[in-house]
């Protein structure tokens, strides 16, 4: 399964919401995806992540360059809401705090508990 973005504008914000795999083929289409927000005056951008499956070093490499590229920009690329998997992975590398958006009550990213396809379910 390749990477799928549906693009949800609100009032002030970008949500690209993202199913499928993150990894080292698809993490240059969702690095483009947030580009082009940013590109398109969009500075708030945020990343519904609660369908992914799988995400690889290479996935995790993307979602941080992404933050990056947002931030140097004076705008924002946070992670709203992920799956299981991709909460696990960030927690175990300690990008939690730096990735996922925050409010004054502490991390706001919901867990989205639909059952995703494993990692092994899912074609490459």
């Amino acid at each position: 399964m390749d990477l799928e973005i549906t693009r949800i504008e609100q009032a002030d914000e970008v949500v690209l919401s993202c199913a499928g795999r993150l990894d080292a083929e698809t993490g240059d289409e969702l690095a483009r995806a947030v580009a082009e927000e940013l590109r398109r005056g969009h500075l708030a951008v945020r990343l519904d992540l609660g369908a992914i499956a799988f995400l690889s070093s290479a996935g995790i490499r993307g979602l941080f360059g992404t933050h990056r590229a947002a931030k140097s920009t004076g705008g924002s690329c946070l992670i709203r809401t992920t799956s299981e998997t991709v909460r696990r992975v960030l927690d175990l590398t300690r990008l939690t705090p730096i990735l996922v958006e925050t409010t004054a009550a502490g991390y706001s990213a919901v867990i989205r508990k639909t059952p995703c396809p494993a990692a092994d379910d899912v074609s490459a």
